[in-house]
């Protein structure tokens, strides 16, 4: 009798997790909750208590309003909210391309008006003042060549960027295969990387961590306080103290992670220090 209650009971928490089963429910205590209070609290008779839940509630507040509010929470809300994105996405979009198109525009007819003006004046007034709009127009050309080099050095970002995307997809295509809870954790780790990489400890990271992975031991030029900050955020642990006074140190399974981020981060000729540590971390 208990593994049948079980099995009901299971199977109704496996049914109520369903969007539309649960929007489906909600709806409906929430039209009927006159109903439910009157068969629950009134000190009437259970008979009359029918009879005025009865009253209180019909078709439509039963099955019908329900019905719709759970459809409308489950295939139109989606794309309600899928519509607002779209939009502002594309209102952002926009925006830019009309900020980029009116400094081309800008700069295209600062341009004809510096050609034209230095036609103008040297129809008039001959070659006297033609150095100084040459000056004029040698100072629009390099604004001009200036807004291209930034235009190039926005494009390399995207570039980046887009490498960025492609490395992330390459990653997140190699992790599909990992456990689910092993996969959170290291999203997890990632989030937790990022926010290390912009921390004043980051920039002493390399040092100990290289000491830490190869030696156990930290640099001595490392403070009490620096130390305990690397425990304090679980990169590094200290083990019992040995007979000749020293500390052992060694890399946790999140410090050991974060080297291996770095390494991966470093370009080929930064990383020759560290292939040994990039070793033992495979």
């Amino acid at each position: 009798m208990k593994e049948v209650v079980n099995n009901v009971l299971q199977s109704a928490n496996e049914r109520i997790k369903n969007p539309f089963i649960f929007s489906f429910v909600v709806a409906w205590f929430a039209m009927n909750w006159e109903a439910i209070a009157i068969v629950f609290y009134s000190n009437e008779s259970i008979d009359q208590r029918i009879v005025l839940a009865n009253n209180h509630s019909d078709i439509y507040s039963t099955i019908i309003y329900p019905l719709l509010i759970a459809l409308f929470y489950v295939i139109v809300l989606p794309y309600l909210m899928w519509s607002t994105e779209w939009l502002i996405k594309k209102a952002k979009y926009e925006r830019k391309r009309n900020h980029y198109k009116e400094k081309a525009d800008d700069w295209q007819g600062r341009t004809f008006e510096a050609v034209a003006e230095r036609k103008y004046e040297n129809a008039r007034a001959g070659n006297a003042e033609l150095s100084e709009l040459n000056s004029k127009i040698e100072g629009l050309n390099n604004e001009l060549e200036n807004s291209n080099t930034e235009a190039q050095i926005l494009r390399s970002k995207v570039d980046d960027a887009q490498k960025m995307i492609i490395s992330l997809r390459a990653e997140l295509a190699e992790n599909k295969s990992v456990p689910r809870e092993d996969y959170d954790l290291l999203i997890n780790l990632d989030y937790q990387y990022n926010k290390f990489e912009n921390s004043s400890s980051f920039k002493n990271f390399e040092k100990l961590a290289v000491s830490v992975n190869k030696y156990n031991r930290i640099p001595n030029d490392y403070s009490d306080l620096a130390i305990q900050k690397y425990i304090a955020n679980d990169i590094i642990k200290r083990d019992s103290s040995h007979d000749d006074g020293f500390y052992f140190y060694y890399l946790t399974f999140k410090g050991e992670y974060f080297l291996k981020k770095y390494v991966k981060s470093l370009e080929d000729n930064d990383a020759i220090d560290l292939i040994n540590t990039k070793e033992s971390l495979r």
